[in-house]
């Protein structure tokens, strides 16, 4: 499975490479789909393999952060090190207003709802938002979080209970 995922990723990355089809597994944008998909069927069996008994969820939780967001915090360090001292650009757009300051900052360092806000730039809904997140990328692993969140609990509710949850 580790296989298939890094294949996916490769597509997915090879989508947004400047040097264009140099590696065509699949279409990035049904990559990053087939991705959450295996994503989630590796997820039910971790949950139902590892995380059982008590505690098992606080235990996955911390297993997903600890794997997750030490790359992240690193990668978003170095990117606002570009940003700042190469590029000379500032975090937030010009002229943005406190609320949406404190939105973005918290949006770019805890992830939870970088998906959400990012589109509701990009699609116009909130133009504030648009331009404000420091690796743009990062949105997936938005989904993810999201995705987290509700897996050990969709995975023990089985069919029935996650049909009802719907």
């Amino acid at each position: 499975m580790g296989t298939l995922r890094l294949l996916l990723a490769l597509s997915v990355l090879n989508m947004h490479a400047p040097f264009g089809d140099l590696f065509l597994f699949v279409n990035g944008g049904v990559a990053v789909l087939l991705f959450f998909i295996v994503s989630g069927f590796y997820m039910s069996l971790v949950i139902n393999d590892r995380y059982t008994g008590a505690g098992g969820t606080r235990r996955f939780y911390l297993n997903r952060a600890v794997r997750i967001y030490p790359v992240y915090f690193a990668a978003l360090a170095l990117a606002a090190l570009w940003m700042f001292a190469v590029r000379g650009e500032s975090l937030f757009p010009p002229g943005l207003d406190t609320a949406h300051r404190w939105l973005l900052a918290v949006v770019n360092v805890t992830l939870l709802g970088m998906d959400v806000t990012f589109f509701m730039g990009r699609a116009g809904f909130e133009p504030a938002l648009a331009g404000g997140y420091v690796i743009n990328v990062a949105w997936t692993v938005g989904v993810e979080l999201t995705f987290y969140l509700f897996a050990p609990f969709l995975v023990r509710f089985g069919w029935k209970g996650t049909a009802a949850l719907l």
